[in-house]
């Protein structure tokens, strides 16, 4: 069975986590494949490349949605604090 992996941000979620009338469980059932899901809302290309690095070794399909190119993060260095802000550039 053929084994897809899922990153981006809200645009490749749910607010179920088993919705049978997903875009992507609907792609999973037409392909006879197993879909996992590593997309999470709020997050940054950067943060989905990361995922992808971790998991993409486990698939054999992936799909990365990227709502905006200029969504990136830039590690700020705090005291006492782990802070990753969003930045838009261009605008």
């Amino acid at each position: 069975m053929m084994k897809i992996g899922l990153y981006g941000d809200s645009f490749a979620t749910s607010h179920f986590d088993d919705n049978p009338n997903s875009w992507y469980s609907i792609l999973a059932n037409r392909l006879n494949a197993e879909l996992t899901n590593y997309a999470y809302g709020g997050t940054s290309v950067y943060w989905s490349y990361n995922n992808f690095l971790e998991n993409y070794r486990e698939h054999d399909l992936y799909i990365v949605l990227i709502t905006e190119p200029n969504r990136y993060t830039k590690e700020s260095v705090l005291p006492n604090v782990n802070y990753v802000p969003y930045i838009v550039t261009g605008k």
